[in-house]
């Protein structure tokens, strides 16, 4: 029987392994498929950029995000350790001082208010992890943040594109946070987010609104 517990790969993970918490282990040689290639960035197929700007474009989008924002960004964050009837709630953590303060010039309540509408939005939610141990959390914009995937389906590197140079960084570097996906392909390592699922009806929004602009330019 094996002593080691097997921990999905997610942002809570990640930051437990950057502050010594979680050994990693090697896993199995499993192969995803031809088209994920270690060396490419993944693309993902619906454009962060189109995600973030219906935020500024439709009020009600912006109303809904904001209030989902506002009030997640509010509730306590908490620490257990155990699980089920076992499970005690401890007070001093390394996430919860990194959650509490994640860099000098941003709080915590906006950071998790940005965070919340990155996801919301794109499905997608990214923070890079400064210094070993990380003493501070920086938000990644997703429209700027690509995902180069490992042979094995698995997220291997982020590059970040900075508008002229770019810079990858460690796997274990990022915080990702991201919702499930439907895609069979490199793209399916990014989150779908509501403005996808969305588009049909906002684009008909968009229009309606222009004919209507259009028309009360010529009306009397």
């Amino acid at each position: 029987m094996s002593d080691s517990l097997v921990l999905r790969d997610n942002w809570m993970t990640r930051l437990l392994r950057a502050v010594g918490l979680v050994t990693p282990v090697e896993e199995s040689d499993f192969k995803a498929g031809a088209d994920y290639a270690s060396h490419y960035t993944a693309s993902k197929s619906y454009p962060a950029s189109t995600s973030m700007s219906a935020y500024a474009a439709f009020p009600w989008v912006y109303a809904c995000a904001d209030a989902i924002a506002s009030d997640l960004s509010m509730l306590p964050i908490k620490a257990q350790t155990g699980s089920g009837a076992d499970a005690e709630t401890i007070e001093n953590h390394p996430m919860l001082e990194l959650m509490a303060d994640p860099s000098s010039r941003v709080d915590a309540v906006l950071f998790r208010r940005q965070l919340l509408i990155d996801l919301v939005l794109t499905g997608d939610a990214y923070a890079l992890l400064i210094g070993a141990p990380p003493n501070a959390l920086l938000r990644m914009h997703p429209a700027r943040t690509k995902i180069v995937p490992m042979p094995d389906g698995q997220p291997g590197k982020y590059e970040y594109d900075g508008q002229g140079s770019s810079q990858v960084y460690d796997w274990d570097s990022v915080m990702h946070v991201r919702s499930p996906s439907w895609e069979d392909s490199p793209a399916s390592l990014y989150g779908q987010g509501t403005i996808r699922a969305l588009n049909e009806d906002l684009q008909t929004d968009l229009a309606a609104s222009k004919l209507a602009s259009s028309s009360a330019k010529t009306g009397r």
